[in-house]
């Protein structure tokens, strides 16, 4: 059986070890997955369901060794192409090696940000990342990118042909994230965030928004997730006097008891976000989401019909957003609003994303 050997570098929970994830339970037998430098809890899930995955335990100074052992199972493992997940500067190296050694396999770059997040603003590290994502661009059999977005910013700040790059949308198993009937409690409004904790993900501005009071509207919101960014977080919750609004519950694996428990997903991100598998997932249980006006966001929602677009990078006008949500929620306008939310979700399956992902990657 032609098989998929998927490169990445670490098996901790984040946006593109979940989308490997899904991709491994939706097609096992096709998809090999190698975690190149720690385990986690995205690594020990794909152990528990008996996807074939492998921990190499390399460092950035190993890339022969990494490189070898990628090349032995290549031919024993009837391995047809490889996809390098990019977000390590040592991947992309791998890549460009992997082509020289061996012409015959496919090898395919898995772009989930936009060209400025994985690319420095100047400097010297400015010009070697860019001369090597070029070259991988250049002797890669394709550019995946999970989003128009991401995939117009390749095009414009890297120069990259168009034609070079496939789009195929992140994918979710919608039936772990089925729609849950909320009841409407007007005088009381539950927000979740899900995903890492780094300050790049606009949690402050979440925080910062909630300081001022509702009218009549009792607001509580959910955090769920870990990064370098959790303690200050929550240190400005204790020294803005809000811990008993806002509760931090970790990084988990199972999401969908705290989405059912939620009326809106907040996604503050302040920079531009490839995709937001965690927006997919609250929209297919009909939660409205709002988000900042970044990356793909418009691609994910259309404002006022699904959730809300906010213009402004800002506390207060995130604060006017929610408090938008609470006037659909006591007007009884959400319901149509959490519909169209699952029904947008429906577009992301994850059924649909291996099926493109496998006949891009096989030429079928």
């Amino acid at each position: 059986m032609e098989r998929i050997l998927h490169i990445l570098w670490s098996g901790e929970i984040g946006g593109i070890e979940k989308l490997c994830l899904n991709i491994g339970k939706e097609s096992p037998k096709k998809n090999i997955f190698w975690f190149v430098n720690r385990e986690g809890q995205v690594y020990e899930e794909m152990c528990r369901e008996g996807i074939k995955t492998r921990l190499l335990n390399a460092s950035n100074f190993q890339i022969i060794k990494v490189l070898d052992e990628i090349l032995e199972v290549v031919d024993k493992k009837e391995i047809r192409a490889i996809i390098i997940h990019h977000d390590s500067v040592m991947l992309w190296i791998i890549a460009l090696m992997l082509k020289r050694r061996n012409k015959h396999i496919k090898v395919f770059i898995y772009a989930h940000s936009d060209y400025s997040y994985f690319i420095p603003e100047k400097g010297m590290k400015k010009i070697i990342y860019e001369r090597l994502f070029k070259k991988n661009a250049l002797f890669s059999d394709g550019i995946i990118a999970i989003s128009e977005s991401v995939k117009d910013s390749i095009v414009k700040k890297g120069n990259i042909a168009s034609n070079k790059i496939k789009v195929i949308y992140n994918g979710v198993p919608l039936q772990n994230f089925k729609y849950y009937e909320r009841k409407n409690d007007k005088n009381r409004l539950n927000i979740v965030y899900v995903g890492r904790l780094l300050e790049e993900k606009g949690i402050q501005i979440l925080i910062n928004a909630l300081c001022e009071k509702y009218e009549e509207c009792e607001v509580s919101c959910t955090i769920v997730g870990d990064g370098v960014y959790s303690e200050k977080l929550k240190e400005l919750v204790n020294y803005k006097k809000m811990d008993k609004n806002v509760k931090f519950v970790g990084s988990q694996m199972d999401v969908y008891g705290y989405l059912k428990e939620a009326d809106v997903f907040v996604h503050p991100a302040i920079c531009d976000e490839g995709f937001g598998i965690t927006l997919v997932e609250a929209m297919s249980t009909g939660l409205p989401c709002i988000a900042f006006n970044k990356g793909a966001i418009p691609e994910l929602i259309s404002n006022n019909v699904n959730g809300i677009i906010v213009e402004e990078t800002s506390a207060m006008a995130l604060h006017e957003a929610i408090g938008k949500i609470i006037e659909f929620k006591k007007n009884g306008s959400i319901k149509k609003m959490r519909d169209e939310a699952t029904e947008k979700a429906q577009l992301f399956s994850c059924n649909k994303m291996v099926d493109t992902l496998q006949k891009y990657v096989f030429g079928e």
